[in-house]
């Protein structure tokens, strides 16, 4: 199965694709997001977005939704709903782009790491789902779901950093290969990337 999701990746990893990812992660970022924060921010004033906390107590998650209003939650839900349903997908493509490269590249013979964004995306939509739950819920407070929303809240954020650093750590090392020369046909022989 491993086998098979590589790949499917290796399909994909091609530079229009991985740039075609960049551009759409880059709007996410640049506009749609911040789009939604301040939308978000009309209702609830300076009230911090729960996705983005960490680890923050049950209580004051609660605290958080309820500063929200009733429209600020309702529009926060459709957010969960919309815009952080297509995210995830975005991020973990490019992210698992990335690696697939990189694995490629490095030919490793273990194919481990290209599921750790998949495992990041499953725990982002777990925390959404909760939030949502949180959200529509209100003003019923279970704090057991608050608890595992700051939970999973706090393991999507560590586990992005990794992931994020060890795209770093394999870039560097594929560059430093690169410049000794140790690559030098290896990668003037790869047309996709």
């Amino acid at each position: 199965m491993a086998r098979r999701y590589y790949n499917i990746l290796k399909q994909l990893a091609n530079r229009q694709t991985i740039c075609l990812l960049v551009v759409i992660f880059g709007l996410f970022q640049a506009v749609i997001l911040p789009g939604a924060a301040n939308s978000l921010a009309y209702y609830s004033g300076e009230t911090q977005i729960i996705d983005l906390s960490f680890a923050l107590p049950a209580t004051q998650l609660y605290e958080m939704v309820e500063a929200y209003g009733v429209r600020g939650r309702q529009l926060y839900a459709i957010i969960e709903v919309t815009v952080d349903l297509i995210y995830p997908i975005v991020y973990t493509l490019l992210m698992s782009l990335l690696l697939t490269v990189l694995h490629r590249k490095m030919n490793l013979r273990h194919y481990g790491i290209l599921w750790f964004p998949i495992g990041i995306m499953i725990i982002d939509y777990l925390e959404n789902l909760g939030i949502v739950l949180m959200l529509l819920l209100f003003p019923a407070e279970w704090m057991p779901l608050a608890v595992s929303v700051s939970l999973l809240t706090a393991i999507k954020w560590t586990l992005v950093c990794a992931n994020v650093l060890l795209i770093l750590g394999l870039s560097v090392r594929v560059a430093t290969l690169y410049l000794r020369g140790d690559f030098g046909k290896k990668m003037s022989n790869n047309p996709k990337i």
